[in-house]
């Protein structure tokens, strides 16, 4: 029963890797700059590409709204958490 355990242990892990891998990817493919953070145009050409259609103010809306540093970018923790994803330092 240990065994049974320690194995779904293993795939919990290395699912949630999985994941995290997959949304830096997903980050870094939007990041054009390879600046390590997401501006405004690279946000809006994201969201389109995700099917969301947004008007300026709209986009502004976002920006503001996941942009928890205030920074006027989206670093890839404000990005994890735009996905829904927790990002734990």
């Amino acid at each position: 029963d240990d065994d049974e355990e320690d194995a779904e242990d293993e795939d919990f892990d290395d699912s949630m890797f999985d994941r995290l891998a997959e949304l830096r990817r997903i980050f870094a493919r939007f990041d054009r700059d390879g600046s390590g953070s997401i501006d405004r145009n690279e946000l809006w050409t994201c969201l389109w590409c995700y099917g969301i259609r947004c008007n300026g103010q709209q986009l502004d809306a976002y920006l503001e709204y996941y942009d928890a540093d205030n920074s006027g970018r989206i670093g890839m923790k404000e990005f994890a958490a735009m996905c829904g994803v927790e990002w734990a330092e």
